[in-house]
C-alpha cells in the first residue's frame, strides 16, 4: 500500500524526542510496519530483542483498508506512576493520529502527481496534433484538403482502423485509415442518426454500449464520436473513429482528442462556409470554380442571385430577419441543387450557383414559386416588406479569361434583370457590358442630382446605450426617398455619388440639416450633454470646399454648442488628401467638435489611423462584435481594441450589439457604449428630438 511505503519517510525521530521530553521514564520507542518489520527505533538500530508483547504500551496507527495496522511500541522503566501512564497513552494516541493523517495526505499528493503527469502527456499530445493541423492548412486548397489533415492525424495518433469526418449538409465525407476498414454509407448514416440523438461525444467499447447508442449494425467495432456544431449550436456533422473490438478499447483521453479534432474541423468549416446560409464563401468558391473551369468550362453555367432590398429589411426589422430570409432561401436552394452543383454566398446580398449542365436553370421557375411561399410567411418576411431576387444567367463565352470574368458577367446580368422593370432573370450577352454600364451611369447620375436638388433625404438616428455612465450618444443616419416616397437605404446611392464626386454635397446637406434641427429643438438647452455623431466620407475630408463650409458653419455655431457634434470617419474610407484632412480635424476640434473612428479593426491600417488621426471615440467594427460569444478570437480582438482605446484616452463604442448577453459581456470588458438593435433600431431623428423635448417639458412641470 502507498501509505505503508510512506511510513518510512515520517519523522519518527522528532516524535520520539517529544515523548522522551514529556515522560522521563521511557527507555525505548519502536515503530513497526508489521509485527516483524521495524521501520524505526530510538536506539538507532533494531536488534530484534523485543516482541510486540514486550512493550509497556502499544498504539496502532489508524489507517483505512489494512488488515494489519502498523503500531508504535514504547518500553518504559518499571514503576511508572499511573498519572504518567495516562499521559503517555494520550501522547501516543495523538502521535498515531497525526501520523495517519500525514500518510493519507502523502498518498493523495502522490495520486495527484500521477494524474498531473497523465494530463501533461495528454496535453502534450494535443498540442502536437493542433500544431500539425494548423501548420498544414493550405488556404489555396479546397476545404476537403484541410479536413483531410485532421483525419490523417487522428488515424496516426490513435492507431485506429478508420477516422472519418461527415458533414451531411455539405455532402462532405473525408476519411483515412486502413483500406476497407472505413464505415460504409449505411453505417455512417446510422452513426449520424445516433449523434443527432446524443448531441454530445461518446465512446462505445462493448455490445451493451453499442446497443445503448443504437450502433448495433456497426458490427464488431469500438467507436468514438464527437459532434461538429455550427455557431448557433446546430449539429453540422461528426468526427468518428473506429477500431476492431478485439483490439484496444477507446479511453476518455481518446474521446477528448477526437473532440479537439471535431473542434478543429468546425473552425476550418467556419472559415470556408457562411454561417447564415451554410453555403461556401468566396474563397472556397474561387478554388472550386477554378477546378471546374479547367475541366469543363464549355459546359459550365453560372446563375447569379441578387436579393432586392435586403439591407432595407435589415435596417428596418433587424439583422435577425435578414438572416432568417437568407437561411430560408438557402434551404430552398439546397432542394434544387444537383450533386455536382457549387453554391456560394459571395456578398451580403448575392449568391452564386455553378452547374455543369442546364438542369438547374430549368428548375428556376420552381425555385421562384418556393420564394413566393416564403413571402407569405410573416415569421420570415415581415408585413410591409417583400423578398425578391434578380437572376443573372451566364453561359460560356470565348471572351472569358477567368472565374472573375464569369462572376462580373453574372453581376451585370442580374443588374439588367433589375433595371428592366424588375424582371426575374436575364441571360448575359457580350453586348450587355457597355449597355449596362451606360444605362446604370445615366440612371444613378440623374437620381443623385435629383435628390440633391429636391432634398429627397430623411435623417434617422440610432441611440446608443452608455455602459459606464457616459452622456447620451446618437448616430445620425441618412435615408433616401424613391419616386414613390418609399424609404431606401443609401448604399447604392452613396456609391454612385462617390463615383461622380457628389458625396461632399450630400455630407454638406446632412451637417446643415442636423445643426438646424438641434437649434430648432433647443437641444443645447434641454439635453446639453448629448452627443450627435455624423458620418463624413473620405472625399469630403479631403475637399477644400467642404473644409471651408464646415469651418464657417462651426464658427457661426459656437454658441449652439459644437461640443455636441461628433464627426465619424470610416477607417476603410479613402481619404485622398490626408494632410488637408488632418488640418480640417485640427481646426474642427479647436472649435469644440469631436471625432470618432468608425469600423475600427476591419482594415489593415487600423492602428496606423489611430496614431495619425486625433480622434475622441473608437467605434469597434460590428463584424468582431456579432460573434463575440462564440468566437474566442473575436473576443480577444475586442478586448485588445478596447484596451488600446482606453490607453489612448478614448471612449469605445461597439456596433451591431443584438442581444442582452452580448451587451453584458461588452460591459464586463469595459466598453463605454453599445449600439445595435438590442438598444434601439434606427428611428426618425425628429421623433427622438420631440421625445427629448417632451421629457424636458415633463421635468419642468414636475
Amino acid at each position: 500500500m502507498a501509505t505503508i511505503d510512506h511510513l518510512r519517510y515520517v519523522d519518527f525521530k522528532g516524535y520520539s524526542r517529544m515523548l522522551f521530553a514529556l515522560v522521563a521514564d521511557i527507555r525505548r520507542i519502536d515503530v513497526f510496519e508489521t509485527e516483524s518489520e521495524c521501520v524505526f527505533t530510538s536506539d538507532g538500530e533494531f536488534d530484534g530483542v523485543f516482541r510486540g508483547s514486550d512493550y509497556t504500551l502499544r498504539q496502532e496507527i489508524p489507517l483505512r483498508d489494512l488488515d494489519v495496522l502498523p503500531f508504535i511500541g514504547v518500553v518504559a522503566k518499571t514503576g511508572m506512576s499511573p498519572a504518567l501512564t495516562v499521559q503517555l497513552e494520550t501522547a501516543l494516541t495523538n502521535i498515531a493520529s497525526n501520523v495517519a493523517s500525514e500518510l493519507q495526505l502523502r498518498a493523495e499528493l502522490d495520486a495527484m502527481a500521477e494524474e498531473l503527469g497523465e494530463r501533461y502527456d495528454e496535453l502534450n499530445l494535443v498540442y502536437k496534433i493542433k500544431h500539425n493541423v494548423e501548420s498544414e492548412i493550405d488556404d489555396s486548397k479546397p476545404v476537403d484538403f484541410s479536413l483531410q489533415q485532421l483525419v490523417d492525424d487522428c488515424a496516426t495518433f490513435l492507431a485506429v482502423d478508420s477516422a472519418q469526418i461527415i458533414i451531411p449538409g455539405k455532402q462532405c465525407v473525408v476519411q483515412a485509415g486502413k483500406p476497407g476498414r472505413a464505415l460504409s454509407e449505411e453505417q455512417l448514416a446510422i452513426a449520424v442518426e445516433s449523434m443527432k440523438v446524443m448531441q454530445q461525444s461518446f465512446v462505445s467499447n462493448s455490445e451493451e454500449e453499442a446497443h445503448r447508442f443504437k450502433l448495433d449494425r456497426l458490427g464488431e467495432m469500438n467507436v468514438v464520436c464527437a459532434p461538429i456544431f455550427s455557431p448557433n449550436a446546430r449539429l453540422q456533422g461528426m468526427f468518428v473513429a473506429v477500431r476492431r473490438r478485439d483490439l484496444a478499447e477507446f479511453t476518455n483521453s481518446d474521446r477528448q482528442l477526437v473532440e479537439i479534432q471535431a473542434e478543429m474541423a468546425r473552425k476550418i468549416i467556419k472559415q470556408r462556409y457562411d454561417q447564415v446560409t451554410g453555403l461556401m464563401k468566396q474563397a472556397e468558391l474561387d478554388i472550386r470554380f477554378g477546378d471546374v473551369l479547367k475541366s469543363n468550362e464549355q459546359q459550365c453555367c453560372l446563375v447569379f442571385f441578387h436579393f432586392n432590398h435586403l439591407k432595407i429589411l435589415a435596417d428596418s426589422f433587424g439583422h435577425e430577419h435578414a438572416s432568417k430570409l437568407l437561411a430560408a432561401f438557402s434551404s430552398i436552394l439546397h432542394d434544387h441543387l444537383d450533386t455536382g452543383c457549387i453554391a456560394a454566398r459571395v456578398s451580403a446580398d448575392e449568391i452564386v450557383v455553378i452547374s455543369t449542365n442546364n438542369d438547374f436553370v430549368q428548375r428556376l421557375d420552381s425555385l421562384f414559386a418556393a420564394i413566393e411561399r416564403v413571402n407569405a410567411n410573416r415569421h420570415i418576411v415581415p408585413a410591409g416588406s417583400e423578398f425578391s431576387v434578380n437572376v443573372g444567367i451566364v453561359r460560356y463565352h470565348e471572351e472569358f479569361r477567368s472565374a472573375a470574368d464569369w462572376l462580373t458577367a453574372g453581376d451585370l446580368a442580374a443588374s439588367l434583370a433589375k433595371d428592366n422593370s424588375f424582371q426575374r432573370q436575364h441571360e448575359y450577352s457580350p453586348n450587355d457590358r457597355a449597355q449596362g454600364r451606360r444605362s446604370d451611369d445615366i440612371y444613378w447620375l440623374q437620381n443623385v442630382k435629383s435628390a440633391l436638388l429636391n432634398r429627397d433625404f430623411v435623417l434617422y438616428c440610432q441611440p446608443m446605450e452608455a455602459l459606464s455612465g457616459g452622456p447620451p450618444h446618437y448616430e445620425v443616419l441618412l435615408r433616401i426617398l424613391d419616386d414613390e416616397g418609399n424609404l431606401l437605404s443609401p448604399a447604392k446611392f452613396i456609391e454612385a455619388a462617390e463615383r461622380y464626386d457628389l458625396v461632399p454635397n450630400i455630407d454638406q446637406w446632412v451637417v446643415e440639416e442636423i445643426c438646424g434641427l438641434l437649434k430648432t429643438y433647443r437641444i443645447s438647452e434641454i439635453s446639453p450633454e448629448s452627443v450627435w455623431s455624423i458620418n463624413l466620407s473620405g472625399k469630403s475630408m479631403g475637399s477644400k470646399d467642404f473644409k471651408r463650409f464646415l469651418v464657417e458653419l462651426l464658427e457661426a455655431n459656437v454658441k449652439f454648442a459644437n461640443h455636441q457634434l461628433c464627426f465619424e470617419l470610416t477607417e476603410t474610407a479613402e481619404i485622398g488628401e490626408m494632410q488637408s484632412a488632418l488640418e480640417l480635424i485640427k481646426e474642427v476640434k479647436a472649435l469644440g467638435a469631436a471625432f470618432s473612428l468608425d469600423d475600427f479593426g476591419c482594415g489593415l491600417s487600423s492602428f496606423s489611423y489611430l496614431k495619425e488621426i486625433p480622434v475622441d471615440y473608437l467605434k469597434i467594427d460590428g463584424s468582431f462584435v456579432q460573434e463575440i460569444e462564440s468566437n474566442d478570437i473575436n473576443l480577444s480582438m475586442v478586448k485588445a481594441m478596447n484596451s488600446v482605446g482606453k490607453l489612448m484616452g478614448l471612449s469605445t463604442i461597439a456596433e451591431f450589439v443584438e442581444s442582452e448577453s452580448v451587451k453584458e459581456l461588452l460591459q464586463s470588458i469595459g466598453l463605454d457604449y453599445a449600439q445595435g438593435y438590442v438598444v434601439s433600431p434606427p428611428v426618425p431623428l425628429t421623433e427622438v428630438l420631440e421625445q427629448l423635448t417632451e421629457q424636458a417639458g415633463a421635468g419642468v412641470a414636475k
